[in-house]
């Protein structure tokens, strides 16, 4: 068991050491190797003072190749698959933040990559859902891989479409995470922990516009956290003491996933392109109302004291999420209202 801890501690240190390391480097040379990976201010949907590298999922790409390479030779296959299956996707995002890709294409390419790569691995495919509400079983069967598939790319659209303010994306994947760390049950601290670690550093980047997360960085985190969580819940599904459910899942991702329904709803019915950016978030209403700070303050808190309420068990997960539905709604509606007066 020392043993064991050793190797583990040991493991954290020299990844966290390699982030650190390689964050130091690629953040010093940056202008000269992405000069043209420029986000332009516009002051329609973008309005930070000047152009600013979208560099953020350069730094996580970087650290799940040395992930996806260690675990390769240490015969993990479901993570190695997990790290390239990322990787892929950040490719995707970072030809879209270079040359501006259909979304639609967008959405066909990552589509296939999920679809082809998790039809060769059933361990990082949701096979059974468990409801907590009715203490019961699903079984997906063939619709197992079109299911899991689903569920990735709502997550893809849910933190890209929460990217629109600095750190914000980075600071809801940090909570996301950390859920993860204290959560699963298996040996997966040796990635969280240093992927924490770097995370923050970037949030502080970004916060200050040192440098932006840009599509690869909201693809390659939100792939790589959608697939552990399947990959840490399919892991404790037996285990009754750490077993997670549909509905702590649902809560994990609810507040920017909510948001994300609404405003493909409110586009489709005003027959406008779902995918289309706008500035109709949530975290839009907040900062047109609030100092950055005290958007993200309110954005994390609510996100965390959902989670945790959750945890703790004190409320049903269904009510929890009753409630939170409630919350927003009336607090959009309060938001727009407050927003217009102002216009």
């Amino acid at each position: 068991m020392e043993k064991l801890l050793t190797s583990y501690f040991f493991n954290i240190v020299v990844f966290t050491l390699f982030n650190l390391l390689s964050f130091v480097i690629i953040n010093y040379y940056k202008n000269k190797i992405f000069s043209s990976l420029v986000d332009m201010p516009d002051n329609l949907r973008k309005f930070h003072s000047k152009p600013v590298l979208l560099i953020g999922g350069v730094f996580v790409a970087i650290y799940l190749a040395i992930i996806s390479f260690y675990y390769y030779f240490n015969d993990r296959n479901e993570i190695f698959l997990i790290s390239t299956i990322s990787l892929t996707i950040f490719f995707v995002g970072l030809v879209d933040d270079y040359l501006s890709i259909n979304a639609y294409k967008k959405l066909f390419f990552i589509s296939s990559i999920l679809l082809i790569a998790l039809n060769f691995y059933n361990e990082i495919n949701i096979q059974t859902l468990y409801f907590s509400t009715f203490d019961k079983n699903f079984e997906l069967g063939k619709l197992s891989l079109f299911f899991t598939t689903l569920c990735i790319l709502l997550l893809i659209n849910t933190l890209n479409l929460s990217d629109g303010i600095n750190g914000l994306a980075v600071g809801i994947s940090i909570i996301w995470l950390s859920f993860l760390l204290f959560k699963e049950n298996s040996d997966l601290e040796i990635i969280l922990v240093p992927l924490i670690f770097l995370l923050i550093l970037i949030f502080t980047f970004i916060y200050q516009e040192k440098f932006f997360l840009g599509d690869n960085g909201s693809l390659v985190l939100s792939s790589f956290i959608g697939l552990i969580v399947v990959y840490i819940y399919n892991q404790n599904l037996d285990n009754e003491s750490t077993k997670i459910s549909s509905e702590n899942i649902f809560i994990l991702f609810m507040v920017p996933g909510i948001d994300m329904f609404r405003l493909f709803v409110e586009r489709l019915l005003k027959k406008k392109n779902p995918f289309k950016g706008d500035r109709n978030h949530l975290h839009h209403f907040l900062i047109n109302k609030f100092s950055l700070k005290i958007t993200l303050m309110i954005y994390f808190f609510t996100i965390f004291f959902f989670i945790i309420l959750d945890d703790l068990k004190i409320v049903k997960s269904a009510y929890l999420i009753i409630s939170y539905t409630c919350i927003y709604i009336l607090s959009i509606i309060y938001l727009k209202k407050s927003y217009f007066k102002r216009l």
